[in-house]
């Protein structure tokens, strides 16, 4: 099984074929010896691809059944791919913290060889996201609220356009930012979602279509807690003494925001902050 370049091999592929049983496994026990001391020299992603390039040309030639195909995709994995793995991830990470859709697109080709390599660009990834998040502003829950928002949706957008629409990558996203609204400032960023809410509640210069918006981002981001009870006591709190004082009250705007949680969680999550509201609205009568 000659794995010279194309170009200078003489052996006719009619003769070659005659032999698939025999040829075969002698041509993939040569390309994984080949590629194990190849692999040792790959110095970036580019030197990377193009012995993928040449390999898989070799391979048509000289072994075109695509089961056989298939072989040598896996060998080039387990020979040249896993041993250079760390190499390819670092080149991922480094293209997404330049939002590289190109670069990235090149990968995510790379290593659709085998679909088990494409849980390592998940995990990467994964941490990707973190890395992002570790660096939002958090001083001003309104701020916080918008730029969360903002990074899930420009996530979403780069799923989209540079890495295929994979579903485990959107996994891979709302995971990592489960996990951060999950412990970042010691599990308190429900607090956070409820006194943006009551700022947009006691804001009476918004208009409707503006105070909506505002609810929108903040029920966007609390789809993804996991502590949902927690942001339930602290939105208690913070209404009654919207409801106490009246400072900032506006029935039709709280109901909005019952109506949203409710949408979410169902009418049994919202039925103390939907009884305090009709208690407030009875009193008033």
């Amino acid at each position: 099984a000659d794995i010279t370049p194309m170009s200078s091999a003489k052996s006719e592929p009619s003769k070659v074929r005659t032999y698939p049983d025999i040829i075969e496994p002698l041509y993939l026990q040569c390309l994984e010896c080949h590629l194990k001391s190849v692999s040792a020299t790959v110095s970036n992603l580019d030197h990377l691809r193009a012995v993928w390039d040449e390999e898989q040309a070799r391979a048509a030639h000289y072994l075109p059944d695509k089961k056989s195909g298939e072989k040598v995709k896996t060998t080039i994995k387990d020979a040249l791919f896993i041993p250079c793995i760390d190499m390819i991830i670092d080149g991922f990470g480094e293209a997404l913290r330049e939002w590289n859709s190109v670069k990235c697109l090149e990968i995510y080709g790379l290593m659709e060889v085998q679909a088990d390599l494409l849980n390592h660009l998940d995990t990467a990834f994964t941490r990707f996201c973190h890395e992002q998040l570790n660096h939002l502003p958090d001083s001003q829950p309104d701020v916080f609220v918008a730029a969360i928002l903002a990074l899930h949706r420009s996530a979403s957008d780069f799923i989209e356009t540079s890495l295929k629409a994979r579903q485990s990558m959107f996994m891979a996203r709302d995971q990592a930012f489960r996990q951060f609204l999950r412990n970042h400032r010691g599990g308190r960023v429900h607090d956070l979602l409820a006194i943006s809410l009551d700022h947009a509640l006691r804001d009476s210069s918004l208009t409707q279509d503006s105070f909506k918006h505002r609810v929108d981002d903040v029920i966007s981001v609390f789809k993804l807690l996991d502590d949902k009870d927690s942001f339930r006591g602290h939105y208690a709190k913070l209404m009654t003494h919207r409801l106490l004082t009246a400072i900032g009250f506006d029935c039709r705007r709280e109901q909005l925001v019952i109506d949203e949680l409710s949408a979410v969680c169902g009418g049994g999550y919202t039925s103390a902050l939907q009884r305090m509201l009709s208690d407030r609205l009875g009193s008033t009568d």
